[in-house]
């Protein structure tokens, strides 16, 4: 979804592309940007590259603080309490994933300006539970959390925990099927000036 969003605000779908355009991919882990603008460029001979460069534009998503997170954080915390575990900090750059302003900052200082930041909410509704659990696999966030998971234990738990708490939080019409569930994301832009 919010990688949909990054390409239609770098090369909206109703503009005709420039013939051989060369587009950055660097994603985190799930390659599913590449695939769209891949699919996009495909048409006038464009490629796809992993380095910016000069005046080129960046676009790109951040989790914003939304129920997906605090479903996310309360999986963190529930795991080790299911396991009668000490419950270790919440992830000490937690903050980080969601500071926008830390963002800019850190924009700014590797050499990008003209920074805009769009709020972008997408909604889930009735998506098959399992597809979402197989789908979140890639997801940098949810891999963020798992990460700090030091034990099979922990990890197989927290699989456990996420599902159960996905049912009883946004499995509203069925056990199988997810509504209402809302993710919201910071949509960024900005150009490299060096």
């Amino acid at each position: 979804m919010f990688a949909q969003d990054c390409i239609d605000k770098a090369m909206p779908s109703n503009v005709e592309l420039k013939s051989n355009l060369k587009v950055l991919d660097v994603t985190s882990g799930s390659d599913v940007l590449a695939l769209l603008v891949a699919n996009r460029l495909k048409s006038n001979g464009g490629s796809v590259y992993r380095m910016l460069k000069q005046g080129g534009l960046a676009t790109f998503t951040m989790l914003e603080e939304s129920p997906f997170l605090d479903l996310l954080i309360e999986t963190y915390v529930a795991t080790f309490s299911a396991l009668g575990q000490a419950i270790k900090a919440t992830p000490h750059s937690m903050q980080q994933l969601t500071d926008i302003s830390l963002l800019e900052k850190t924009l700014r200082a590797s050499g990008f300006l003209n920074i805009a930041v769009t709020h972008v909410s997408h909604t889930i509704e009735s998506e098959n539970i399992d597809s979402f659990l197989q789908n979140n696999r890639i997801n940098p966030i949810v891999n963020y959390f798992k990460n700090q998971l030091d034990s099979t234990e922990l990890l197989n738990k927290f699989d456990t925990v996420f599902r159960q708490l996905l049912v009883d939080k946004y499995c509203l019409v069925d056990k199988n099927t997810i509504s209402s569930l809302e993710i919201k994301s910071y949509l960024i832009e900005s150009r490299r000036i060096y």
